[in-house]
């Protein structure tokens, strides 16, 4: 077991951008590289005709193999839906399943969500 040593005044970091955009097939997501920005907000878009999107996030060191979805679960959507967070986590995805016929569907994050607390 190792732990890594960090300054104690966190640096600044914002996240923005797409974890899918306009996805229209089942996917296990992608790991993304969240980096502990807190806090933090997602928006679910698009069409889903039956899907579900998974919102998944590990503190794993090393990033997660895309395929493993046995990581904590954020939330769950089966209609376009917005959520945040509070916690900072190193790593994010998000997954779909059960895409059916015109399903096209879209993920974004963005932090901090808001003034510096």
């Amino acid at each position: 077991m190792s732990l890594l040593s960090r300054p104690a005044k966190p640096v600044p970091t914002t996240v923005d951008g797409t974890l899918l955009d306009t996805q229209t097939t089942n996917t296990t997501g992608i790991w993304q590289y969240l980096g502990a920005v807190a806090p933090w907000s997602y928006t679910t878009r698009g069409v889903f005709n039956g899907c579900t999107i998974t919102v998944y996030a590990s503190d794993q060191v090393s990033k997660p193999l895309d395929s493993d979805n046995n990581q904590g679960i954020i939330q769950a959507f089966t209609a376009p839906g917005t959520g945040g967070q509070d916690y900072g986590y190193r790593w994010i995805k998000a997954a779909v399943t059960a895409a059916g016929v015109s399903t096209s569907v879209s993920v974004d994050v963005m932090g901090p969500a808001g003034p510096p607390r």
